[in-house]
C-alpha cells in the first residue's frame, strides 16, 4: 500500500514537472519572439489597430484575458480555447462618411483543439488626391487594409492554454500595394475559478514595403487579467502598441 502511494506521488510530480517544462518552453519562445528586433519606424495599416467587436470595444479593448468569445482570438490567440462546437460574430462600423471597418471571426472546438479564423477589412473612400504640379486637378482615390488570420489553441493542462495564429496583411493606397506575413502568439492561465490572466504578442512579423518605404506592422504586446463576477466583469489590460504604453480598464 505504501509503495503504491509513493508511486502515485512520483507520477504526480513527474506530470507536473512535464507540464511546467512545456509551459516554460512556451514562455521562453514568447520572450524570444517578443523581444526580437521590432524597430519602430512608423506603423502602417493603422486602420487595423482599431479595437474590433462591440463587446471588446465597449470594454475599452481590455480583452486579453477574456475567454470563450468569438472576438477573443483578435486579442489573444489562446483565449478561444474551449469555446465549444461553433461561435462566430460579424461586425460593421462606419465612421464619418467615408471610413468603414468590417470583420468576421469564428472558432470551433474539435478533439480538444480549438480552431479560429478571422478577417478584418478597413477602407477609406473618396480621398482627395492631386498631381505633382500646382495646376493639377484633384482626383479621388481609396485606401484599403485587409487582414486574414487562422490558427489554433489548446490546453497544456486544465488551467493553462496556449494559442498561435498566422496571418497575411495587405494594404492598397491608390495604385500602390504592399503585404506582409505576421503571427500572433498567446497564453491564457486560469489562476482560480474566477481569475484569468493572459499574455499575447500580436501582428509580429517583417516590415511591409509600399513603393520605397518600409513600415512596421501595427504590433501589440498585451498583458491582462479578468475577475469573473456574476453580473460584473472587472478587467485590466496593459498594452504596448507602436512603442506607446496604454492601460485599459
Amino acid at each position: 500500500m505504501k509503495e503504491a502511494t509513493i508511486l502515485l506521488v512520483l507520477i504526480s510530480i513527474f506530470k507536473k514537472d512535464f507540464i511546467m517544462k512545456r509551459l516554460c518552453s512556451f514562455v521562453l519562445a514568447m520572450i524570444i519572439i517578443l523581444s526580437g528586433p521590432l524597430s519602430y519606424a512608423g506603423s502602417g495599416v493603422k486602420l487595423l489597430s482599431v479595437e474590433i467587436g462591440a463587446r471588446p470595444s465597449g470594454m475599452g479593448g481590455a480583452f486579453t484575458a477574456v475567454s470563450n468569445d468569438p472576438y477573443s482570438g483578435a486579442y489573444n490567440p489562446a483565449s478561444p480555447c474551449g469555446i465549444g462546437p461553433l461561435a462566430a460574430s460579424v461586425g460593421y462600423n462606419s465612421y464619418w462618411e467615408n471610413i468603414r471597418l468590417e470583420n468576421v471571426y469564428a472558432s470551433f472546438e474539435k478533439k480538444s483543439i480549438t480552431y479560429s479564423a478571422g478577417v478584418n477589412f478597413a477602407v477609406v473612400d473618396d480621398i482627395q488626391g492631386r498631381g505633382n504640379t500646382a495646376t493639377s486637378t484633384y482626383y479621388p482615390f481609396d485606401a484599403h487594409d485587409i487582414s486574414f488570420k487562422t490558427g489554433l489553441s489548446m490546453k497544456l493542462d486544465k488551467n493553462i492554454a496556449v494559442g498561435f495564429m498566422a496571418g497575411w496583411i495587405f494594404e492598397k493606397i491608390e495604385s500602390y500595394r504592399g503585404s506582409a506575413f505576421n503571427i500572433d502568439i498567446g497564453l491564457l492561465a486560469q489562476l482560480t475559478s474566477k481569475l484569468n490572466i493572459g499574455l499575447a504578442g500580436m501582428n509580429l512579423g517583417p516590415k511591409m514595403q509600399i513603393r520605397e518605404e518600409k513600415y512596421q506592422l501595427p504590433y501589440a504586446f498585451r498583458a491582462g487579467a479578468v475577475y469573473k463576477l456574476t453580473k460584473f466583469l472587472p478587467v485590466l489590460d496593459f498594452v504596448i502598441q507602436d512603442d506607446d504604453f496604454h492601460a485599459h480598464l
